[in-house]
């Protein structure tokens, strides 16, 4: 006897409804659903959402009802006899949870399942048939054959045949078939024969009429495709883990929450369109804190943010685009106080001139050292060099000198000049040496005594001021020296 004449047989002599043999994906993706009071079917599906995958339990609403949800009751699903029973808790802060009825007039109810989290495997979900146009409004499908997978009664998994008959006038979205059920079919998948995609889900049956309802499945695919969470939720990654618990807008984390790092570290604060921004806190995995200040963009950025080093010693300063990045101290915990270690300026994440006490005696040493080399190499400044010229170098080059100005004038004129022009340079440098060496800092390699960084990134401007390109922003003027 072939598998043909075997189905023949078997639907005249068991009522249209048999033991399910030989469709191992329907029979792994179909579930029963025992809940306080009711028995009911179910079946595992995914599809896209947000242009994601999207792993669900699908079932009728009148099996699994909004008031268990808010009640936060258990239900068991048995997805398959020898695995034993998996039981989901259902608590709105935790799982996507839909009502199709009220805004689609459908009745379904979805619950977010995460495969590896809930220990079932991928291969279990079933597809949406979707190849299709529903503007034709699905009569196309009246009298197609269809087979449906499910649990009567809650006794054996177990699947029936039958057609399509007609589509129910008040909404087009159902329809009406034949295949035989019973009580704990509800919320069963059902398919086109011989197919493995979900057309449909099983509404109900109707004995006085002789008919059951199917309600087909493209429409809640269409709908939940561009679905947003809103609210308390959580998302988890590619293994199961929490990735994020908290609040939603538009699918987006924001507001307040907690999101898991890969290494165990976490953070808590707030979000603002999925990204951490605001005040917030960046923890350890072992639960003590790391960064303490404001984040924007998923980034430290902070004037006065506070970060916990593994060693003990804490950070507090300036804090940009992820990195220190402008002032800050260095602290110990010595017999339970914390003692300054040192104060340093950081550019990227990158220490400059860390205790600037000792620093400034540095700088202070080398200009005492080199000061006398100024005064020797003076005359060495090259011959064209005029007054005008030498005030330019004084003052960073703001005004340009014409050295044509005096080709005119007779030679022993030039001479005279120059030999002014050295002697005011001389006077200058007794009276205001470190100005001397922010001008010639490319050449000695000294840096500013207030900003530690190398002259040469400074310009003069008024008021006996220096500009400093590198400072942080907020500050930024130098004071001369």
């Amino acid at each position: 006897m072939d598998y043909g004449e075997q189905i023949t047989n078997d639907l005249i002599h068991n009522n249209n409804i048999m033991p399910l043999a030989n469709i191992e994906i329907l029979s792994k993706a179909t579930t029963k659903i025992e809940t306080q009071n009711d028995l009911g079917s179910g079946f595992f599906i995914k599809f896209e959402r947000n242009k994601k995958p999207f792993y669900c339990l699908m079932t009728n609403q009148h099996v699994i009802t909004p008031e268990m949800i808010e009640n936060k009751e258990t239900i068991a699903v048995n997805y398959k006899k020898e695995k034993g029973t998996l039981i989901l808790e259902l608590n709105k802060k935790e799982r996507i949870i839909l009502y199709f009825e009220q805004k689609l007039n459908l009745d379904v109810t979805i619950v977010e399942i995460v495969p590896k989290k809930d220990n079932i495997k991928e291969k279990y979900f079933l597809s949406p048939y979707t190849d299709y146009d529903e503007n034709l409004n699905h009569f196309e499908f009246v009298g197609k054959k269809i087979q449906i997978t499910q649990f009567p009664e809650g006794i054996e998994l177990s699947y029936s045949h039958g057609i399509i008959l007609d589509i129910y006038s008040q909404n087009l979205n159902m329809f009406f078939h034949t295949s035989n059920t019973k009580g704990g079919s509800s919320g069963s998948p059902i398919v086109l024969a011989g197919e493995e995609k979900v057309l449909a889900i099983h509404k109900a049956g109707n004995e006085k009429i002789q008919k059951n309802a199917g309600i087909f499945i493209k429409e809640i695919v269409n709908f939940f495709k561009n679905y947003k969470k809103n609210g308390l939720g959580i998302d988890y990654d590619e293994n199961g883990r929490v990735k994020y618990k908290g609040n939603f807008l538009d699918d987006e984390y924001n507001g307040e929450g907690t999101f898991y790092y890969p290494n165990g570290d976490y953070y808590k604060g707030n979000f603002i369109k999925g990204k951490k921004s605001g005040r917030g806190c960046d923890f350890y995995k072992n639960g003590k804190i790391k960064y303490d200040g404001k984040f924007v963009n998923d980034k430290y950025e902070d004037n006065e943010g506070t970060y916990h080093f593994e060693n003990g010693e804490i950070y507090i300063g300036q804090f940009k685009n992820g990195e220190k990045n402008g002032h800050g101290q260095i602290y110990k915990l010595d017999n339970n106080m914390f003692i300054k270690v040192k104060e340093a300026f950081y550019v990227d994440d990158k220490e400059y001139n860390s205790n600037p006490i000792q620093n400034n005696n540095n700088i202070n040493n080398n200009i005492n050292n080199n000061i006398n080399n100024i005064y020797k190499n003076i005359n060495e400044i090259d011959n064209n060099i005029n007054y005008n010229n030498i005030n330019n170098i004084i003052n960073n080059n703001i005004n340009d000198d014409n050295n044509n100005e005096k080709e005119d004038e007779d030679k022993e004129e030039e001479e005279e000049e120059e030999k002014n022009d050295v002697l005011r340079v001389f006077e200058l440098i007794k009276k205001n040496g470190c100005k001397i060496l922010h001008n010639f800092g490319d050449e000695l390699g000294f840096p500013c005594k207030d900003c530690h960084h190398p002259v040469s990134n400074h310009t003069i401007i008024k008021d006996e001021f220096w500009h400093c390109d590198i400072c942080p922003e907020g500050k930024p003027l130098c004071k001369s020296l």
